[in-house]
């Protein structure tokens, strides 16, 4: 069996723990997610890019001739924008005709 290099198997763990941290980092503060806002009526809203935690700005209502806007939806749910950000999603507007 060989001897084993002692240098080379320090420096070995050491970069494989550099990775690590630096995969642990990235996966947990700059990682982002996209916001995506499904008007259905009217003029679009551009999607936002928001880090990981982070909550979305809410943008202005929109307004459609013949509607009146309800709120921001998710999943039949209202949106609460102060809800950190945790995975890709889309945001609908409610609409009730006039």
């Amino acid at each position: 069996m060989k001897k084993l290099d002692k240098k080379k198997t320090i420096l070995m763990g050491i970069l494989l723990l550099v990775a690590v941290v630096l995969l642990f980092v990235y996966v947990n503060y700059f990682r982002t997610f996209t916001v995506t806002f499904n008007v259905r009526i009217g003029a679009g809203i551009a999607t936002q890019e928001v880090r990981i935690g982070d909550t979305v700005a809410k943008p202005t209502d929109p307004t459609a001739d013949g509607y009146t806007f309800l709120g921001w939806y998710v999943d039949g749910e209202e949106y609460d924008f102060n809800t950190p950000v945790k995975d890709d999603i889309t945001i609908t507007a409610e609409w009730e005709e006039n």
